[in-house]
């Protein structure tokens, strides 16, 4: 893994794919452009998208296409890598005592297995600081 590598929390992921990039700060924004661009790789945690899911059947977020399909656009471009939740990031997720949120602690074990900074302007991670941080 380059040094151009991070893992993203649900939240910047879905405000940069769903034109919200006003909410990012610049240097997040310039990583999701140059992943676009295959410049650097950002990790997504397949438990984002059971947090993406969720939130569609809740109506608190609206795609402009299905999940399938907005999850098949995303992966066309080479600088985003789905990393599926297999034992070594269970057995993290297990130490993290941060949160009660299994999304925040199952990515953020996603983070610390990969040895990545993390994604997030989720000021609870930012308290706790369990992980590597990116954002401004």
């Amino acid at each position: 893994m380059t040094s151009k590598s991070y893992v993203t929390d649900t939240h910047p992921l879905l405000n940069y794919w769903c034109n919200q990039r006003r909410k990012l700060s610049k240097r997040v924004l310039n990583v999701f452009e140059s992943a676009r661009a295959d410049q650097s790789t950002i990790y997504v945690s397949s438990y984002v998208f059971v947090e993406i899911a969720q939130l569609l059947r809740k109506n608190v977020i609206k795609l402009n296409q299905p999940l399938s399909v907005w999850t098949k656009t995303l992966f066309t471009c080479r600088g985003y890598r789905l990393v599926p939740i297999d034992l070594p990031i269970v057995l993290e997720y297990e130490s993290l005592l941060f949160s009660k949120d299994p999304a925040d602690s199952l990515i953020v074990a996603t983070a610390i297995n990969l040895d990545l900074p993390l994604i997030t302007n989720d000021s609870l991670i930012h308290k706790a600081a369990p992980c590597k941080l990116f954002w401004d």
